[in-house]
């Protein structure tokens, strides 16, 4: 059933129902990734690996950051 349209009891058919706009919320592109907007097909660094936002989806490398040693 279509937002904004109400059964008619008395024909069973459907009727506009304009306390109730159809609304259409807008369409969601990018990602939300730890708290920080991409664009979708934007390429980001999360501290040693390249991550890539597309279809609202985020993937990234696992590559291991390098460590530091201390001289001992």
């Amino acid at each position: 059933m279509k937002a904004g349209v109400l059964p008619d009891e008395k024909s069973n058919s459907l009727k506009a129902n304009n306390d109730y706009p159809s609304s259409t919320l807008p369409s969601v592109e990018g990602c939300d990734y730890h708290g920080e907007y991409y664009n979708d097909k934007e390429l980001f660094m999360d501290n040693c690996n390249w991550c890539r936002c597309a279809d609202q989806q985020v993937t990234c490398t696992l590559m291991l950051c390098p460590t530091t040693v201390p001289n001992a």
